[in-house]
């Protein structure tokens, strides 16, 4: 499954097709950025989504946890969680947050290097 970043989120139905290699159609892995962006621990998969995607975030998880158009709490606790990235001087930052109880708290965080500078907008210390 894949949460689209675009206004409304939405949950749509994604292929894993294999872990992405150098060579491959993957950005991360181009020659300039892929020492970064493996450095940092990170896989990198080939996806194939239903439908035309600008941007999103992948999940893995059982077919309960999350079937398109149904609401986005994958830490099941009621609550709606956010999907959002912004820019750092050099990349982008992935999140996930949650919202337990009113308190706003990350749930999952990924960073992505683009190798070269982008005009920052995550909020400061990000």
């Amino acid at each position: 499954m894949i949460v689209t970043l675009g206004d409304p989120q939405q949950l749509a139905a994604a292929r894993i097709k294999r872990r992405a290699a150098p060579g491959d159609h993957c950005p991360a892995l181009n020659e300039d950025r892929r020492s970064t962006n493996l450095a940092s621990g990170l896989a990198f998969y080939l996806v194939e989504p239903a439908d035309a995607v600008a941007l999103a975030i992948g999940m893995v998880g059982p077919p309960s946890a999350g079937v398109p158009g149904s609401e986005l709490d994958i830490d099941g606790d009621g609550f709606r969680d956010t999907f959002d990235h912004c820019a750092t001087a050099e990349g982008v930052r992935f999140f996930v947050l949650g919202n337990p109880a009113g308190a706003t708290s990350e749930l999952w965080s990924g960073y992505y290097y683009l190798g070269y500078d982008v005009q920052a907008d995550c909020p400061d210390g990000d």
